[in-house]
């Protein structure tokens, strides 16, 4: 099975952050014998910047399809406004 996961860099801490936690994921595959699909998102500050935009509805419609999504459904409101 290959699990969709989100990447989203973030800004601030975020980078690095995530750096560090995609290294967890990868050894993570090769303990668990699991496949990911690694799909960056442009969800941060400067992005909300330039669009005035949180998320974008292209960006929302692709977590959508996620194995897991527990913030999906705040982002729907979010989209709304």
């Amino acid at each position: 099975m290959t699990y969709n996961i989100g990447i989203i860099q973030g800004d601030g801490t975020g980078p690095e952050v995530i750096t560090e936690a995609r290294k967890v994921l990868t050894a993570a595959t090769k303990l668990y014998k699991i496949k990911i699909n690694e799909i960056p998102l442009d969800i941060n500050g400067e992005s909300y910047l330039k669009t005035g935009k949180l998320i974008s509805k292209e960006e929302f419609n692709i977590i959508k399809n996620f194995h897991d999504k527990p913030l999906t459904f705040k982002w729907n409101k979010l989209l709304n406004k």
